[in-house]
């Protein structure tokens, strides 16, 4: 089990349960949809760009008619992580 696993590979006394859920990934799909137009299925180079723009911008504030709990947690990653188009990448349009 997940908590067996952290308790005695890492150390961990105790476990935050309510961080265990998924209201950080849907505050984050918001904010990207909003980035496109509200788009509910954007391509994944749309998706890509707007999650740049997202990490570039560090805009990810609340908003106000989020149905959620708010994430108080930073980017479990950096700008670095995402690959670029490179020249010899194909790209359907």
């Amino acid at each position: 089990m997940l908590w067996d696993d952290v308790r005695e590979n890492y150390g961990f006394r105790y476990l935050l349960k309510d961080r265990l859920n998924q209201d950080c990934l849907e505050n984050l799909f918001s904010i990207i949809r909003g980035k496109g137009g509200h788009r509910f299925n954007p391509s994944p180079q749309e998706f890509r760009t707007a999650l740049r723009q997202t990490m570039v911008d560090a805009v990810l504030v609340q908003s106000k008619s989020q149905n959620c709990r708010g994430d108080i947690d930073a980017l479990l990653f950096s700008l670095d992580q995402v690959p670029s188009l490179g020249a010899n990448t194909a790209v359907d349009s």
